[in-house]
């Protein structure tokens, strides 16, 4: 084999590991000034080196090597035309952000995930099912059995199972996500995630990468089917409820499509433009609906808040937003008493986007999504389209790694040239 050759086979390697290693949370926190917010320690401030950095960073130094053995360019004429438009966008936005130090932060993170999309993007060699799928599906079998073993004996497991970033706590730590089963108030899965949430999307993707899966043979077919009844009993303990119905819309509209009661291509600048408006609607509608006094529950009138803050936001600063990763820093208000349990992004990722880089970033995100259902096809498309559906109720593709991996990895095989 020649030394490209082994290059190569040296980056699938590399990027098979990376996918597998997609739930993991091991990093290094650096704990600085700025991370603290009223005294409170705010995670999404803490600069933070994942173990799936270290793969990336891992697969970017191969791919260099490659490119200088093979003597080729780094970076084609448009990809870096779009390199230096993304960085002229991080850097008028941090310089106008709020705060300096968090809007630095997330720039530097959605950077190397940026460098990422664009390899996946010119990967020509990389083939869905031994690059991903495989090593997906093995990911799953192992993270969702962990969830399930998580929600039996009611605590994490420890031991080994800390070197993947799992936490320790149980039902009756307090703030812990819990929900009511068979009658009883049980500790949801969490696996290595941060919030069950955060582990039903990884699980939606799952099972919509099961679903595409062509198994090879009589081991690939119970590989599948081991790891999708596995990732849907995990799912079931999340108790995910938006997750549950962002699936349930995928698999109908999969199902009416196939049926050609629909065409879905002819359809989807309606979907993805309904979803935009109905999320810029949402904060009116929230205000609305908390003005009114109504006895929903904590965590709905939670979100309700959240949203309307993100209209206030952007009102004031509607162009440009008030910089990356300082949505939470723009939250507290006078009239608000307690709010530390509001420290939190909205959980909307249009929202999010608007309120924190403006008009200009909401059009670039949006022209992004549908640029990538526009070319996309199978898998990547209905992956993408559950990302829009599950990210109208919350904000972990933009803010948790493990769920940013994942849209970097779809988002990147979306914009393939076919």
């Amino acid at each position: 084999m020649s030394k490209l050759g082994r290059l190569y086979l040296a980056q699938q390697i590399v990027f098979a590991i990376l996918i597998f290693l997609i739930p993991t949370q091991l990093g290094y926190h650096i704990w600085l000034p700025s991370s603290y917010f009223f005294g409170i320690r705010v995670d999404y401030f803490v600069p933070t080196i994942y173990l799936t950095d270290l793969a990336t960073l891992a697969l970017f130094g191969l791919y260099l090597l490659q490119k200088i053995r093979s003597k080729e360019p780094v970076f084609k004429k448009r990809d870096f035309i779009y390199l230096l438009l993304f960085l002229g966008l991080a850097l008028l936005n941090t310089f106008l952000a709020t705060s300096f130090e968090p809007s630095l932060i997330k720039w530097m993170k959605y950077t190397e995930l940026f460098l990422l999309a664009l390899y996946i993007k010119n990967q020509y060699k990389l083939e869905a099912n031994s690059w991903v799928l495989l090593p997906l599906l093995l990911s799953g079998l192992f993270f969702s059995s962990i969830g399930i073993a998580q929600f039996i004996s009611q605590k994490t497991l420890g031991g080994p199972f800390y070197l993947l970033g799992e936490r320790a706590f149980n039902a009756g730590t307090p703030g812990i996500a819990l929900a009511r089963y068979f009658g009883s108030y049980l500790l949801r899965a969490y696996s290595t995630f941060s919030h069950p949430n955060s582990f039903a999307a990884f699980l939606g993707f799952l099972l919509i990468a099961g679903y595409f899966f062509i198994p090879k043979g009589p081991l690939a077919k119970i590989l599948r089917w081991v790891s999708l009844g596995l990732g849907i009993t995990a799912l079931y303990l999340t108790l995910s409820k938006w997750v549950y119905i962002s699936l349930l819309m995928i698999f109908s509209t999969i199902y009416l499509n196939k049926q050609r009661v629909i065409d879905i291509r002819k359809i989807i600048p309606w979907i993805l433009g309904s979803v935009v408006v109905a999320s810029l609607l949402l904060t009116i509608f929230s205000n609305k609906i908390l003005e009114a006094d109504r006895p929903f529950s904590e965590a709905f009138l939670e979100r309700l808040y959240l949203a309307k803050r993100a209209g206030d936001i952007v009102v004031k600063n509607p162009l440009i937003g008030v910089g990356l990763n300082n949505y939470i820093l723009n939250l507290p208000r006078s009239d608000v008493v307690g709010f530390s349990w509001e420290l939190q992004p909205v959980h909307n990722i249009f929202l999010l986007t608007f309120s924190e880089v403006g008009l200009i970033g909401l059009l670039v995100f949006t022209l992004l999504l549908a640029k990538g259902l526009q070319n996309s096809k199978g898998l990547v498309f209905w992956a993408l389209l559950f990302i829009v559906f599950s990210g109208f109720a919350d904000h972990y593709w933009l803010t948790l790694q493990q769920n940013q991996l994942i849209f970097t990895l779809v988002l990147g095989l979306a914009l393939r040239e076919t």
